[in-house]
This record gives structure tokens, sequence and C-alpha cells, in this order.
């Protein structure tokens, strides 16, 4: 294997939130020998090319204003789209974005006005809703269909909601984080059609398009149709970039587009810092079979997991992830409280993931685990909750 998925790297001490913030993120909890498996990066190192050049430009010694890389940058992008995805852009049509959460913020102060309602799909990734209420918006609930240990989209709440015309935008994560769904087309389109019919923009979140499993494809939403659509991408979860803060908003909509691009400019964030740029181009170009060694790593992971679940914590469900590295465990089978449930994952078997209930009420005796890391910490976190839910 070229790269050592096995290896277990000390993050302790390197301004790691994942390692280093953990007893800000469970208060009052002895974090000390806990498994952090919460915020969702990965405990593996780069591609081998992407710290070379990182590595080279480090060593230059020089770190003046960096001159926009807006065709190299677009045409990463453009190629990676293309290949992994067959999708075919213009590379007009993209912008730099420090990250996915702040073009989500930008988009909702371009496209939409206080007050407004934003649909999302709960459970879902907590920072939707964080982000409409810190900008004045009204979150619009429309919790996805928990059916036979799989989640579906509630078409009818979504065209009742999509009708109100107060409601101005819809918020789609693709694939779904935290339950793990990779939308198939024919939900996608119907999706898209609720949306058109209603002139509801779409924000497609696809920052983990990249970590998809065997027999399961992703598709991008803007396969399906250009129109009144901003999609964000990133490299930042597929290669562990979280921390150099690069991103790309795709629009096609010339209008649009340059309503979100002013609002870059006027902020001074339209060109992003050289590290995060070039980290980006360069997993486009060479990170392919990394990403493919590690999409078979973590399969792997997950097949361990859950027959070790099915085996021996029989109170647990592993609902089936179809992609993302974020597993979603279902304890309520266990008969307790979700606020026993999620003390005794956190403080008996000291296993810090997200809790159901941070992606809202319908998360209640979930718990989200992060397992883009080496066998062995899932491991021990597993034999941990199998002791913690038989004590």
């Amino acid at each position: 294997m070229h790269n050592d998925f096995d290896e277990l790297l000390n993050r302790k001490g390197t301004d790691c939130l994942k390692w280093d913030g953990c007893a800000a993120r469970f208060p009052g909890l002895d974090t000390s020998g806990a498994l952090p498996m919460w915020v969702a990066d990965a405990d593996f190192r780069a591609p081998r090319e992407v710290v070379e050049r990182l590595t080279q430009m480090a060593g230059f010694g020089v770190y003046g204003y960096p001159a926009p890389l807006r065709e190299e940058f677009a045409g990463a992008l453009k190629s990676w789209l293309h290949r992994r995805h067959k999708l075919e852009i213009k590379k007009d049509w993209v912008l730099f974005s420090p990250g996915v959460v702040p073009s989500l913020n930008i988009a909702i102060q371009t496209f939409t006005d206080e007050k407004d309602g934003i649909i999302i799909q709960p459970p879902v990734y907590y920072p939707f809703k964080r982000s409409i209420e810190a900008n004045r918006r009204k979150a619009i609930n429309n919790p996805l269909i928990y059916k036979d240990g799989r989640y579906l989209m509630d078409f009818d709440g979504l065209a009742e909601k999509a009708a109100d015309k107060n409601n101005k935008m819809l918020i789609l994560c693709s694939p779904h984080n935290p339950v793990g769904r990779v939308w198939e087309e024919s939900e996608l389109r119907r999706l898209r059609t609720v949306c058109a019919e209603n002139g509801v923009l779409l924000f497609s979140d696809e920052i983990h398009s990249d970590i998809v499993f065997a027999g399961h494809t992703h598709l991008p939403a803007l396969a399906l149709g250009t129109e009144k659509i901003v999609t964000a991408f990133s490299m930042s979860k597929t290669f562990n970039l979280a921390g150099l803060h690069a991103s790309a908003v795709v629009i096609p909509d010339a209008l649009l587009r340059q309503k979100f691009r002013d609002w870059l400019r006027r902020s001074s964030m339209e060109s992003g810092g050289s590290f995060g740029v070039q980290a980006f181009i360069a997993a486009c170009r060479y990170g392919e079979p990394y990403l493919e060694e590690m999409l078979s790593y973590i399969e792997e992971s997950i097949s361990f997991a859950r027959e070790f679940t099915a085996k021996n914590i029989p109170c647990a469900r592993f609902v089936n992830m179809e992609g993302t590295y974020l597993a979603w465990l279902d304890f309520n089978g266990s008969g307790l409280a979700p606020d026993v449930i999620d003390k005794t994952v956190v403080e008996k078997a000291k296993v810090l993931g997200d809790l159901g209930r941070w992606f809202g009420e319908e998360g209640a005796g979930f718990v989200r685990l992060n397992f883009a890391c080496p066998r062995a910490i899932v491991k021990q976190a597993l034999e941990n909750l199998q002791k913690a839910f038989q004590a």
C-alpha cells in the first residue's frame, strides 16, 4: 500500500481541533484517554504530492501576496469533476471560497433576506441551522423519513414547504451528513423539480462527494440542470485539507455568480491563500490513487464495524453507510433515554462522537462516529461501546 492508513499519528499538541479541542467540546468531562471521533477530519496524512508541494513552498521562505490562480484553480476542479463524476462545467462558473460553511453563509446573505425561510432536512449537519439563524433567517425543517434502517426524503412535506413563498432556499447535503445517504438520480430529479416549480434556490453542499462506496454513485445536483443552483465543492474531506481553507463554488447563472463574486470582493476573500490554493490544485491533479486506497481502507473498517456491532452490541443498529466516512449508529434499541445514551457513549465508553441531537431532535439516540482513522481506533471504540452498554 502506498499510504499507511494504519499509522497511529500523535496529533495532540498540533493545534488540532479533533484532539486538542475535546475539553471545550465536551465540557466537564475528563477527556484523558478518550477517543476523539467527532469532528469530520481524518487521522491520515495528506497525499505525498500535496505534502511535497507545500514543503517546497514553505522552504522558499517568502510568503507575500499571492497572484490569483483563477484559471489553474478552476481548471483543476473542472478536470476532477469530469474524471470522478462525469460532470462538465465551464471554468468561468468557478469561484474560490475559504470553505463550504463560509460559502453557505455568503449565499444566505446574498440570495435571501432577513426572516426568509430556508429549508433543511434533519437530522443534518448542524452548521446549516446555525448559519441560517445567525443570519436572522428561519430554518424550515423538513425531516428525513427513517424507514427500515434507511433514510428517505419526505417529498410531500418538501413540496408543501417549497410552495410557501416565504421560503426562498433549500440546502441539500449530498451525500448526506450524518445519515450516509448517497441520493439516487430519481430522488435528485424530484427535488430539483420541486425547487424549479416554486422558484426556490438550491444550495448543494457536496463536500463529501468523493467519499462514496461500492454499489453507489454520487450524482452532482448540477448534472440535472443549471437553473437557480449554487454548488459547493472542496478537497478538504477527500484529502484532509480542512486547515488550509480552500474550496470552490460553482454557479452557472451569470447574475447569481456576479452577486456572489461581489460579496467576495467586498470582503477581500476572492483569491485565497497560496498554500490552500496550491494544495487544492495538487490534490485534484495527483490525488486519485490515494483516494482509491483510502476508500478501500474505510470500506474494510465499515465491514468490520458492521459485523462487530451486530455480534457484540445488539442494542445498536449500524445504519448502512453509502457515502461519507461518518458512521451513524442507532442506540434507541437499548431502551435507554437519549440523554442516558449520550452519557453512556461519552462518559462510560469514552468515545467522543458527535451526539445525534446536535443534528436535530430527529437524531436523538443516535451517535455519529468518524471512521477516517486507523482501524485500531475503530476497534477500540467499538470494544469500549460494547463494555459500556453491557454494564
